[in-house]
């Protein structure tokens, strides 16, 4: 008598599958939050690298100072780039497009950079800062020398971007929590 081959899983077979992918999957999910909280810790610190690098720049080019703003609130951490005007102040706490108040504050607004809690990273100027300002005409730092914000990642990452006398940036990690792809920051 000949015997049909079975073309098809058994119920058993299927159930050791799946509690197979189940095990795998709840070992490499921390492993992978971890891998995205990292990720996300160094993208926004290399875009606020960037944006410092803007501000002293434009800081260079105009006859008033440039400053970078920053704010937070439960959900948003967040900072917004303007020249500083005679008038008011920019928030970028605001909605899109409303970050600086409108004429006659004479504010120049010139980027907004937005981090959402829920994404597992926050802001935090040193110090309690809240603003970072560029004087004219050489783009100098005035008070705000030496002076860094911490990027800081829910899963213990952390860099910080720091500026020192001449405003050029120096992205480190300030506690080892990157292992060892950024230097370590040097002692204040």
């Amino acid at each position: 008598m000949k015997r049909s081959a079975s073309s098809g899983l058994t119920l058993v077979e299927l159930l050791t599958v799946v509690a197979i992918l189940g095990i795998v999957l709840a070992v490499a999910a921390p492993s992978l939050a971890d891998m995205m909280n990292k990720r996300r810790v160094e993208m926004i610190a290399a875009e606020l690298s960037s944006d410092f690098a803007y501000a002293r720049a434009e800081g260079g080019l105009r006859s008033r100072p440039v400053s970078l703003l920053f704010a937070s609130d439960a959900q948003t951490s967040c900072y917004v780039v303007h020249v500083l005007g005679a008038i008011g102040f920019c928030n970028c706490l605001n909605a899109a497009g409303s970050e600086c108040p409108p004429p006659p504050a004479n504010q120049v607004f010139l980027k907004a950079a937005r981090v959402n809690a829920s994404r597992g990273v926050s802001l935090v100027p040193s110090r309690g800062m809240p603003s970072i300002t560029f004087w004219p005409p050489h783009a100098t730092l005035g008070a705000d020398v030496n002076t860094s914000v911490a990027v800081i990642g829910n899963r213990g990452y952390r860099l910080e971007a720091r500026l020192n006398s001449l405003g050029r940036v120096l992205v480190c990690d300030p506690n080892g929590s990157m292992g060892g792809s950024y230097k370590r920051c040097p002692a204040e």
